[in-house]
Protein backbone atom coordinates (compact mmCIF):
# COMPACT_ATOMS: atom_id res chain seq x y z
CA UNK A 1 0.00 0.00 0.00
CA UNK A 2 1.22 3.52 -0.88
CA UNK A 3 0.03 6.81 0.60
CA UNK A 4 0.29 9.99 -1.12
CA UNK A 5 -0.25 13.23 0.77
CA UNK A 6 -0.28 16.62 -0.86
CA UNK A 7 -1.23 20.67 -0.22
CA UNK A 8 -1.40 20.79 -3.88
CA UNK A 9 -4.41 18.70 -5.88
CA UNK A 10 -2.93 15.77 -7.89
CA UNK A 11 -3.90 14.86 -11.30
CA UNK A 12 -2.73 11.94 -11.53
CA UNK A 13 -0.60 9.18 -10.15
CA UNK A 14 1.71 6.74 -12.05
CA UNK A 15 3.54 4.16 -11.11
CA UNK A 16 6.65 3.26 -14.13
CA UNK A 17 9.10 0.46 -13.93
CA UNK A 18 12.82 1.35 -14.90
CA UNK A 19 12.52 0.76 -18.33
CA UNK A 20 9.45 3.58 -18.35
CA UNK A 21 6.83 1.19 -18.78
CA UNK A 22 3.67 2.25 -17.55
CA UNK A 23 2.39 -0.14 -14.62
CA UNK A 24 -0.43 1.62 -12.86
CA UNK A 25 -1.93 4.78 -13.73
CA UNK A 26 -4.81 6.66 -11.10
CA UNK A 27 -6.65 10.14 -12.74
CA UNK A 28 -8.28 12.90 -9.79
CA UNK A 29 -6.12 11.25 -7.03
CA UNK A 30 -7.10 12.22 -3.72
CA UNK A 31 -4.81 13.27 -1.10
CA UNK A 32 -4.26 10.33 1.27
CA UNK A 33 -6.19 7.58 -0.75
CA UNK A 34 -3.96 3.97 -0.56
CA UNK A 35 -2.95 2.83 -3.74
CA UNK A 36 -2.63 -0.87 -3.63
CA UNK A 37 0.95 -2.06 -5.48
CA UNK A 38 0.37 -5.44 -4.45
CA UNK A 39 -0.25 -6.48 -7.88
CA UNK A 40 3.49 -5.18 -8.45
CA UNK A 41 6.37 -7.98 -8.16
CA UNK A 42 9.27 -6.75 -5.99
CA UNK A 43 11.62 -4.39 -7.11
CA UNK A 44 12.08 -0.81 -7.69
CA UNK A 45 9.99 1.83 -9.31
CA UNK A 46 9.40 5.55 -10.50
CA UNK A 47 6.33 6.76 -9.13
CA UNK A 48 5.43 10.01 -10.81
CA UNK A 49 2.44 12.68 -9.38
CA UNK A 50 1.22 15.25 -11.97
CA UNK A 51 -0.20 18.39 -10.42
CA UNK A 52 -0.60 22.29 -11.78
CA UNK A 53 3.03 22.87 -10.97
CA UNK A 54 4.29 20.17 -13.28
CA UNK A 55 5.46 16.40 -12.76
CA UNK A 56 7.20 15.38 -9.65
CA UNK A 57 9.19 11.78 -9.21
CA UNK A 58 10.63 9.82 -6.35
CA UNK A 59 11.95 6.40 -6.47
CA UNK A 60 9.47 4.15 -5.15
CA UNK A 61 11.15 0.60 -3.67
CA UNK A 62 8.47 -2.43 -3.52
CA UNK A 63 9.60 -4.90 -0.70
CA UNK A 64 7.59 -7.95 0.86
Amino acid sequence: IVTLYSKAEINAVSILDLTGKQMMKIRNYTSGTSIDVSSLPQGCYILRTENNTGLHQKLLNITR
